[in-house]
């Protein structure tokens, strides 16, 4: 079965948005020091990396018959990826584990406020 998108809905603009508010956010944390401001920044660089990622496999799976097993493959490797960069950032302190939680939630806050935004009308 292939999928079609037949409108390109608002999510095309999520990762900008995402960039502009983690962009903000790592500027409102740098009272609380260097640590906090690179632990909201590397939350929400790890964070729209991933949604970005997940974008593309989705949409190559949903084009394809059946996906292709490089697909599943970096599905699968993703995970020890991300698991270990988590070690490196917060397990060595190198960030603020405070300001990469924080970080970490730019990507779902602006999904929701990206959700309510009335969709505007095209003239």
């Amino acid at each position: 079965m292939v999928l079609e998108v037949k409108e390109k809905g608002s999510l095309e603009a999520v990762p900008r948005i995402a960039v502009a508010v983690a962009v903000f956010a790592s500027l409102a944390a740098l009272p609380w020091g260097p640590k906090a401001a690179g632990g909201v920044a590397a939350g929400a660089g790890l964070g729209i990396a991933s949604l970005l990622l997940l974008q593309s496999l989705v949409s190559r799976a949903c084009k394809a018959k059946r996906p292709k097993r490089w697909l599943w493959a970096l599905w699968v490797v993703k995970f020890p990826i991300l698991c270990t960069l988590l070690y490196f950032l917060i397990g060595r302190e190198w960030v603020s584990p405070v300001g990469f939680c924080v970080g970490v939630g730019v990507v779902p806050l602006v999904l929701v406020v990206s959700g309510l935004w009335p969709k505007r009308e095209e003239a």
